[in-house]
């Protein structure tokens, strides 16, 4: 199975991940900009 990622304010596949290290993990919406640690995980086949 592969994992999809989705912005959770607009639920866009367009997510890049924007930082990391000290921070944890910041990724940011192409679309609606945000930019945030969370992100919804989808399965699909």
């Amino acid at each position: 199975m592969k994992t999809v990622k989705k912005c959770p304010e607009c639920e866009s596949k367009n997510i890049t991940f924007s930082t990391g290290l000290q921070l944890g993990m910041i990724y940011q919406c192409k679309e609606c900009g945000y930019r945030g640690p969370l992100i919804i995980e989808e399965d699909i086949e």
